[in-house]
């Protein structure tokens, strides 16, 4: 589902959400949702600035297939600058990831990952 909200409080861009609620008989489940606004502080394209949240069931079987359970929690900040002269883009993304593991044998206990990442992409 994505609910785009336009003009939201006069701002000068729009306001938007993309949620994915997955739920499945038997787990596992996930559930995703970015939300962001979209603005044009310079002329040379969009500047996006989004956020995002989402969390992950009984997902991680492969890393102790003997685990009663399983969660990943993950967060983010991030922001996309449109250069529309060159059909580019640049992004700029924090992530945080926590994972926890219930039950099983694994001697390996995820603990939180966090990274940056940045990137381009040129649209021909």
């Amino acid at each position: 589902m994505i609910w785009p909200v336009q003009q939201l409080a006069g701002l000068p861009g729009s306001l938007w959400c993309v949620c994915n609620f997955r739920g499945y008989a038997p787990p596992p489940h996930s559930q995703l949702a970015k939300a962001g606004i979209k603005l044009k502080p310079f002329a040379m394209g969009e500047t996006i600035l989004y956020g995002e949240y989402g969390q992950h069931n009984d997902m991680l079987s492969i890393l102790a297939p003997d685990a009663t359970g399983s969660r990943i929690t993950q967060w983010g900040i991030g922001v996309v600058q449109n250069i529309d002269a060159a059909a580019m883009s640049l992004w700029l993304v924090y992530r945080s990831i926590d994972s926890e593991i219930e039950g099983g044998s694994s001697s390996d206990d995820p603990d939180t990952f966090k990274f940056v990442k940045a990137g381009t992409a040129i649209n021909f």
